[in-house]
């Protein structure tokens, strides 16, 4: 069978369901799977800027809201001041205190806030979708690898049973020869196959090892806790499908396409709060304000209500 297939068939099949293992068991290929999904650190790092992805969204969301500030300050001062509740200079020790409270809403900025939300909208779309895409990636590496020390161990079996035939045909030569019913001829002739046979064991092993090697690196595991792993049930009847036709199926199902159309629309909505630039920006802000100094008879909360400001502004910015 086609090795491409084997890959295929595995993808169809763990794609579609969740895994859930044991923190001990890796055995099989559904537990390397979750393993390394859980193990990345690449993936856990792309995972933080979905995150990341998904709060800027909110703050674009909130930068449409009104905004709400409250500041509180106080001051001690030695010698000549101005008395910010007087403006008059007074000369000796004393304490000052500011409160305010301004507020600010941002009417019309030529679409700008409106085309921001929906950029990162898209951004965030597209974030979880090469997300998706990136664990699709790690799981074909690890399923390509597991295949591989699979196969490898097959190769190393094979070699081994082909050196023990070759030894057992050494064995009776070694035995006709001393009596001089085998040619030398031959008999040399085996022994080199025989050596031939051991430096393929070895080969197999190390090829064997690599490949164990590689797939407890996508795991984040050291080699010798991968443990022994279990063959693939590979269903009797193989589907074929067309090369062209598989890829176009990949193109309408794989995240990682889809987020590439997310990521022209994002594209889109970015040049549009460019532009927003271009148009009248109008805002609205409000504020109430107080002072406090210590060289008044009055208490702290009857000063802060005397001495109380308000005030309402427009702010009209045209760009020429």
């Amino acid at each position: 069978m086609n090795i491409k297939y084997v890959y295929i068939l595995c993808l169809l099949f763990f794609f579609s369901s969740k895994t859930t293992v044991a923190q001990d068991s890796i055995v099989d290929l559904r537990s390397c799977l979750a393993i390394a999904l859980r193990n990345n650190a690449s993936l856990q790092q792309n995972q933080l800027s979905v995150q990341r992805a998904n709060i800027d969204y909110k703050q674009a969301r909130a930068n449409g809201l009104p905004s709400l500030n409250a500041d509180l300050s106080h001051s001690l001062s030695q010698g000549r001041e101005i008395d910010p509740t007087t403006n008059q200079f007074i000369d000796e020790n004393n304490s000052f205190g500011s409160q305010g409270l301004n507020a600010r809403w941002q009417v019309f900025n030529g679409f700008g806030i409106l085309h921001d939300v929906r950029m990162k909208a898209h951004a965030k779309t597209a974030g979880k979708l090469e997300f998706g895409g990136q664990e699709n990636e790690l799981r074909l590496a690890v399923i390509e690898a597991y295949v591989q020390v699979l196969t490898a161990k097959d190769m190393k079996e094979q070699a081994q049973r082909q050196l023990a035939v070759t030894a057992e045909q050494l064995r009776r030569a070694e035995v006709m020869f001393k009596e001089g019913a085998f040619p030398p001829g031959d008999f040399y002739d085996i022994k080199g196959q025989f050596k031939t046979d051991e430096n393929m064991v070895l080969t197999q092993a190390q090829q064997l090892y690599a490949n164990r090697t590689r797939l407890a690196a996508l795991m984040q595991l050291p080699e010798s806790e991968l443990g022994t792993l279990q063959p693939i049930d590979m269903p009797v009847q193989v589907q074929e499908h067309d090369a062209l036709a598989l890829f176009e199926q990949a193109k309408s199902v794989l995240p990682k396409y889809q987020a590439l159309d997310w990521r022209i629309k994002e594209a889109a909505q970015q040049i549009k709060v460019a532009q927003a630039n271009y148009y009248p920006s109008l805002a609205i802000h409000a504020g109430l304000s107080s002072r406090y100094s210590s060289s008044s008879a009055d208490s702290y909360f009857n000063q802060s209500k005397n001495n109380l400001g308000k005030s309402l502004g427009f702010t009209l910015n045209i760009p020429i």
